[in-house]
């Protein structure tokens, strides 16, 4: 049994270390490719495990991207999605969350663009969909850097705002030193930081929540707290109570820390879903108060 107990502790600590690890691919960055959305339904460690396991062993196959949107594209540093809406002076940069791509999120981007009627600069990470390579917090915001410089010039002339979904709400608060001119930030259901998100994460699991202690094996440090403590733009946080993987609590911290004109939205919603009435008319409410559209 003694051998057994330390061979549990150990198998672990690997699980752990991978999760945690220097690129933290595992948990922190999924999918590799163009995975359908639905494969990362569930959240836990194992569970992506298989699912990306079938999806290199051809089990599971990626989905066909067929697109409306303008490729904007540099080798194979960056990669972004350019969408105009009639004669709108306002572009809402998206950064989308993890377990999907922005083929996954076509359809959401349509919905978002017609509901707001904005212009879509929708961002690709490296690893996701059609961007080559394998995600690092380094390698991300060295790409949207380098969107900045080669965006078109009346695509950068336009009022600006950024929209981030879970890990995306981190990547587009990082990336508001890399843009210019961006008027507000959006932030749809956001933690506080990476390490702390986590370690509520493995807390819930029968085994992992012993190995908490390893996330600060982790090199990959996306802390939206210190962030907001300083943000200077508007920003407005759409929060899903029934969020099972982020705790309503690490978004209502973010909301009474952060500096800036600063509003939040809860409603009944997970992690991820269609808004209600209620986020859409505080949506628009939080773009339409500056006058942008």
């Amino acid at each position: 049994m003694f051998f057994l107990a330390l061979l549990v502790v150990f198998l672990g600590i690997v699980i752990s270390l991978i999760a945690y690890g220097k690129q933290g691919m595992f948990y922190l960055y999924h999918p590799p490719r163009s995975l359908p959305r639905d494969t990362f339904e569930e959240k836990t460690l194992f569970d992506m495990a298989v699912a990306k396991l079938k999806y290199a062993f051809g089990f599971v196959k990626p989905t066909k991207i067929i697109t409306h949107f303008q490729r904007i594209k540099k080798d194979d540093e960056v990669l972004a999605y350019f969408s105009s809406y009639n004669d709108s002076k306002t572009t809402l940069v998206y950064f989308h969350g993890n377990g999907n791509n922005f083929n996954d999120n076509q359809d959401e981007l349509r919905i978002i663009q017609e509901q707001l009627e904005v212009n879509i600069l929708a961002v690709e990470y490296p690893g996701y969909g059609e961007r080559k390579g394998y995600p690092s917090k380094s390698r991300i915001l060295e790409g949207i850097k380098q969107l900045w410089t080669v965006l078109p010039e009346q695509i950068r002339k336009k009022r600006l705002y950024f929209f981030g979904h879970s890990i995306g709400a981190a990547i587009a608060l990082e990336s508001l030193k890399l843009f210019e001119g961006v008027e507000g930030i959006i932030l749809y259901n956001p933690f506080e930081s990476f390490k702390k998100m986590m370690e509520k994460v493995m807390s819930k699991h029968r085994y992992l929540k012993y190995l908490t202690f390893t996330k600060h094996l982790s090199s990959e440090t996306w802390n939206n707290d210190e962030i907001v403590k300083k943000l200077k733009v508007p920003c407005l946080i759409l929060a899903g109570t029934l969020d099972g993987l982020i705790p309503l609590k690490q978004k209502r911290n973010l909301w009474m820390i952060c500096k800036s004109d600063c509003d939040i939205e809860e409603f009944n919603q997970g992690h991820s879903g269609n808004f209600t009435d209620e986020v859409w008319k505080k949506f628009k409410s939080f773009l339409n108060k500056r006058k942008s559209i």
